[in-house]
């Protein structure tokens, strides 16, 4: 599959873009385009991060996004994330 990721980072923040074509293979393995965009951004002690991408399937779009934060309070290590995407229509989230 051809693609390509780009990251910039600067201090605290981090840009990262990702994208690979859509691709179909002599031997039947099957790989969809894919589009991300996110964003990370260093609080000192609390990281934010967001994503949003698509995918092409079947002539379908899928959208889909995550959202995260992690970090520490005193000896507590914390992660937290919610997401979305267009296939089940469900949001996932955990801690």
């Amino acid at each position: 599959v051809n693609g390509v990721s780009l990251l910039y980072q600067a201090g605290e923040l981090a840009v990262m873009a990702s994208y690979n074509e859509d691709d179909d293979d002599e031997d039947g393995t099957e790989f969809n385009e894919n589009t991300e965009v996110g964003i990370a951004y260093n609080f000192g002690g609390v990281r934010v991060g967001a994503a949003y991408g698509t995918q092409t399937s079947a002539g379908d779009d899928i959208d889909y996004y995550v959202l995260t934060a992690d970090g520490s309070i005193g000896d507590l290590d914390y992660a937290v994330f919610i997401g979305d995407d267009d296939v089940g229509n469900e949001t996932s989230y955990g801690l």
